[in-house]
């Protein structure tokens, strides 16, 4: 038999400078006023193998649950860009003055090897990696006094707290049904929607699937047919995701920060999801974040 080729395994490693990216990546730990780890793009990628399993399987609960991510993932691409243009350009009235800035780099980034199975892991990724840009020339406006502690916070709210729900996304109950057992109208597909409820028709029939979602696989509901076999499939794959990247976590690398102070813990939570309007600051030149998302 001839040799062939084996299979093409991408591997990669991601620069981190800020501790809040590195926080975003491996989750702030557990202290005062938390209690368990948070979402992080560890658990993000991890969930997210188990629910492209499920979506493998032909579980119109995934494909529905992808597409809110996919839609989450347009947001953030879209304040993030909005963001790095508007500090761009803030930071280049620095000119008038005749300073030429440079990058704010750590004086010591974190290089994490990355390597995981699904493609919304990998866009995800880079969005994380704009999102470390923001914030160092956030960092980089803040040293030179061109934005206020409002304006910081507002970064703050247009990146990373959207980053943080996209990886709340990921957290998914199986289905334990089939498109096929929906048209059949069978137990699993009735426990399924009770527990779950109702899906949008055209989801449902598949007509609408994720853009970047996986193809259902061939006999693939045999995933759903044994409470036993579908847990150890979506326990094998929880547990093999990000392995290699994430030996990291057993011994979880500092950041050295770089010269301006960033928020600490209570800061970051204090951040909701949704920036409300200001009004006030959307025609100040300081204002890095108040024109529309």
């Amino acid at each position: 038999q001839e040799d062939r080729p084996g299979p093409v395994i991408p591997r990669a490693t991601i620069r981190l400078h800020t501790y809040i990216a590195h926080q975003l990546f491996f989750g702030r730990k557990e202290g005062e006023g938390r209690q368990y780890r948070d979402q992080c793009f560890a658990s993000f990628a991890a969930n997210l193998t188990a629910l492209w399993t499920c979506a493998q399987a032909d579980d119109p609960y995934a494909d529905a649950r992808l597409i809110q991510i996919e839609e989450q993932i347009d947001v953030l691409r879209d304040k993030v860009t909005h963001l790095l243009q508007s500090l761009d350009n803030l930071l280049g009235s620095l000119e008038d003055s005749g300073i030429r800035v440079e990058t704010h780099h750590s004086v010591r980034p974190v290089d994490v090897p990355i390597a995981f199975r699904t493609v919304h892991a990998s866009v995800a990724v880079q969005i994380l990696g704009s999102v470390d840009r923001v914030i160092q020339k956030a960092l980089m406006a803040r040293h030179f006094g061109l934005v206020t502690a409002q304006d910081w916070q507002r970064v703050l709210e247009q990146s990373v707290a959207p980053m943080r729900h996209l990886f709340k996304l990921a957290q998914f109950r199986a289905g334990g049904a089939t498109r096929d057992d929906f048209a059949a109208n069978n137990a699993r597909a009735r426990a399924a929607l009770e527990k779950l409820g109702q899906l949008p028709a055209d989801v449902l029939q598949g007509l609408r699937r994720p853009q970047l979602g996986p193809r259902p696989g061939r006999g693939s509901s045999l995933l759903f047919t044994g409470s036993a076999e579908s847990g150890d499939s979506m326990g094998a794959a929880y547990n093999s995701i990000v392995a290699q990247s994430l030996k990291a976590m057993n011994t979880t690398p500092s950041v050295t920060p770089i010269e301006c102070s960033e928020p600490d813990d209570n800061e970051m939570e204090a951040a909701p999801a949704d920036l409300p309007s200001d009004k006030s600051g959307t025609n100040r030149k300081r204002s890095v974040g108040g024109a529309r998302e």
